[in-house]
């Protein structure tokens, strides 16, 4: 990813503040998570605010990455696209599964 920056210095514009939003969103899980470990209704919000917004990021940086690809023509470009469409895949089930989880009745009555 390095070399990117050297092909065209405006992605390091916009993937550093990604990496930024990824990393906040990671220390938010952990303090979830121990609030989620205690029953706190918070916890739970947090949770499934967790679960919907880094695929909300991802979908924009797809966009901004396809646009990207379609402009320049470079195939260095296409790797970017195919790593945030990877992590998509595998995060689309999962935060379904979070968001389906934390909004039924019974799981709300345990955070009560």
């Amino acid at each position: 990813s390095f070399y990117l920056w050297f092909v065209n210095p405006a992605f390091l514009y916009f993937l550093l503040p990604i990496i930024v939003i990824e990393f906040a969103l990671s220390l938010l899980g952990i303090v979830t998570s121990i609030g989620l470990l205690l029953l706190r209704e918070p916890a739970r919000k947090a949770a499934i605010f967790l679960s919907a917004v880094p695929i909300l990021v991802l979908i924009f940086a797809l966009v901004i990455l396809v646009g990207a690809s379609r402009s320049t023509h470079n195939l260095v470009v296409a790797i970017p696209v195919l790593i945030c469409g990877a992590l998509f895949v595998i995060l689309l089930p999962l935060s379904v599964w979070w968001l389906v989880l934390l909004h039924r009745d019974s799981v709300r009555f345990q955070f009560r």
